[in-house]
């Protein structure tokens, strides 16, 4: 997946005072996952960082401070107004009460989610899903495989969309090329790739976290299969020359917002919203300056690159 650099990030590094031993992660959204198989040390990792409250033993650098999160102490948690970053169990945070779930997603902490088993319940982006080992007595964390992520692609593929029939992905992609599967929906991509020999899929890799797991199954049964390396098609519209004009200071915090694709809408959303010809808004139908406007104008950026390439590779064939 390319560089993140440019995402807003915060970076936590845990370090042993007995012998420098060190385990670094960085948070780009609202929510991260550490996950994977039990017994591969997330309860120890998580009972480790709550005992050290205590303890002291681990020196943690770190832009917010930590805490770890029962179901005694979360709503307590949720009412201290400075920021924090939230160590919690997945059980313990999604599936729960509608109104629990709105004080959460609407919190201006952190929460990193232990899960139980390799599953993610969670709304995280695909940078943000990490899984954690022992090491003899210390931990390792590593970011979790990912999708088969490139910019890579020829013409004659199958598209798979997220979006629905005539909506966003499919919407602007449709005058440059021809083979397409509209999968409606995140959960359902999982679906459409089940009998697909290649193909390139456009999904929003800054909220993935509740279809990661189904869908690196079908990318490790078939390797003809990717993703395109963007966060979300708003990053993709936000990021065409085509909207240079309209561009200020950015003043949102990816941290207030739920997600990097909600985050990226938000910044889309901001930047046009005085155009009448370009005015985005989520959910809706595209402006017809988006559709009319010309490859280099959408595409000539580092997200639209690979769209890009395709396009001339079709335009030389």
């Amino acid at each position: 997946m390319q560089s993140h650099e440019e995402l807003e990030h915060t970076e936590i590094c845990f370090r042993r005072k007995s012998d420098g031993k060190e385990l670094s992660m960085t948070l780009y959204s609202h929510y991260s996952c550490i996950m994977g198989d039990s017994g591969i040390g997330k309860t120890c990792f998580f009972e480790t960082i709550a005992e050290n409250e205590v303890t002291n033993e681990i020196e943690i650098q770190s832009d917010y401070p930590i805490i770890t999160a029962t179901v005694g102490n979360l709503n307590g948690i949720l009412d201290i107004p400075e920021r924090r970053i939230v160590l919690i169990d997945e059980s313990n945070v999604f599936g729960q009460q509608q109104r629990l779930m709105e004080k959460l997603n609407q919190s201006q902490h952190l929460f990193v989610c232990i899960g139980r088993a390799f599953t993610c319940n969670g709304d995280y982006p695909l940078q943000g899903i990490y899984t954690v080992h022992i090491q003899g007595d210390w931990f390792s964390i590593s970011k979790a495989e990912e999708l088969n992520v490139t910019q890579q692609f020829s013409r004659r593929q199958t598209i798979i969309t997220e979006s629905a029939l005539n909506h966003s992905e499919h919407e602007l992609l449709r005058r440059y090329f021809d083979h397409f599967i509209c999968a409606g929906g995140r959960n359902r991509i999982q679906a459409k790739l089940l009998h697909i020999k290649s193909g390139i899929v456009f999904a929003d890799l800054g909220n993935i976290g509740r279809a990661y797991c189904m869908l690196l199954k079908r990318i490790r049964k078939n390797r003809d299969l990717a993703f395109y390396d963007y966060q979300s098609f708003e990053q993709l519209l936000y990021d065409a020359p085509l909207l240079y004009g309209c561009k200020t200071a950015e003043t949102k915090s990816i941290f207030d917002e739920m997600t990097v694709e909600r985050y990226d809408s938000a910044l889309l959303e901001e930047c046009t919203r005085h155009s009448a010809e370009l005015r985005y808004i989520h959910g809706g139908q595209l402006a017809p300056a988006y559709v009319q406007a010309s490859a280099q104008e959408l595409f000539d950026s580092k997200t639209g690159a690979g769209i890009l390439k395709a396009i001339s590779e079709e335009e030389t064939c």
